[in-house]
């Protein structure tokens, strides 16, 4: 008859590294996620600026830190990503604040005029300006990330 294990013997502990690296794996694919959904906030190329438009993309560029915190927390090996994401989260709501300015600046939209205002201007690139920083935050954790990866 075929001896059998002694019951104290306790069986190899499973290797840890597979499920590190899927977690890794899935929380950069969230914040690849997370970026679309910026670039989704901003609308179709070439459209107009409107009260709407820009109370829907300020809405949206708000939602970002709520988004991060739905991929939830990184490995400790990505916490530096992690950092930029929230760095890039906060050029995203400055760019929204700054966009919901805009839409409240009823001289801004007086079609009467053949410029902008200079305030409605200014908020515009200051939308842009937090935008574009999130933006470029953002990518960079990914490529730092896809390094790691």
């Amino acid at each position: 008859p075929g001896a059998s294990a002694p019951a104290t013997q306790a069986p190899p502990a499973p290797s840890t590294a597979p499920g590190r690296l899927a977690g890794s794996k899935r929380w950069l694919k969230g914040l690849r996620s997370l970026n679309t959904q910026m670039s989704h906030a901003m609308g179709p190329n070439n459209s107009v600026v409107t009260r709407t438009s820009l109370r829907v993309e300020a809405r949206r560029l708000r939602r970002c830190p709520a988004e991060l915190a739905g991929i939830g927390r990184p490995s400790s090996g990505q916490q530096p990503l992690y950092y930029l994401a929230t760095q890039a989260c906060a050029g995203f709501v400055h760019g929204a604040r700054c966009d919901a300015a805009a839409a409240r600046d009823s001289a801004g939209f007086d079609q009467t005029k053949a410029q902008p205002q200079p305030r409605f201007s200014r908020l515009l690139r200051c939308g842009d300006a937090g935008i574009n920083k999130g933006f470029e935050i953002l990518g960079n954790a990914l490529s730092n990330g896809a390094v790691e990866g």
